[in-house]
């Protein structure tokens, strides 16, 4: 059922929330009978009931998904309050207009969340990261330690890993394009 309110009322609806609820889960976080299992995943913050996605470097080594960013902002809180999430990767995405179709292929990994403390284990996913979006960079390895110490590193450890990709038939189609 489609909502009646214009889609500038329903932003500003949610930024009211979002705003009374960062407040509201400071204090929650602060307090000593906060409730963790209210708290589900950072890409879905109940209190809101919107879903809160944001795009991520990754990198997907020794079995483990690690991302890193800032230790401070809305990302980290929301890592930072719960262990469980899922985590999407789109790794060929191709419209087919011949077949009405997308030639796609994808993996979903639900897992628990860890927050790297280890400085080794924070610098081979670091390594890794660059190894990924920066090869080639000469002074890679000085930014990794000069970035060692206040760098946020989380570490997705998967429960489960599932994958998909369009039929053959979209594959086969996508081919002759």
């Amino acid at each position: 059922k489609r909502s009646s309110r214009s889609n500038s009322e329903l932003r500003r609806e949610y930024e009211e929330r979002t705003h009374k609820n960062k407040a509201s889960f400071k204090q929650r976080i602060d307090s000593k009978n906060h409730r963790h299992d209210r708290l589900r995943c950072p890409f879905a913050l109940t209190e809101t009931r919107y879903l809160y996605t944001v795009p991520l470097s990754y990198v997907y080594t020794g079995g483990a998904v690690y991302f890193h960013g800032s230790p401070r902002g809305y990302k980290s809180e929301c890592f930072q309050r719960t262990n469980k999430t899922s985590f999407s990767i789109v790794g060929q995405s191709q419209v087919v207009p011949t077949v009405r179709a997308n030639n796609f292929q994808s993996v979903l990994i639900w897992g628990r969340l860890h927050i790297v403390t280890d400085i080794a284990e924070k610098l081979s996913a670091l390594r890794a990261l660059a190894e990924k979006y920066s090869r080639g960079i000469p002074d890679n390895e000085e930014e990794i330690q000069h970035s060692l110490n206040y760098v946020f590193m989380v570490k997705l450890v998967p429960d489960w890993i599932t994958g998909k990709r369009a039929a053959l038939e979209v594959r086969e189609a996508a081919e002759k394009l």
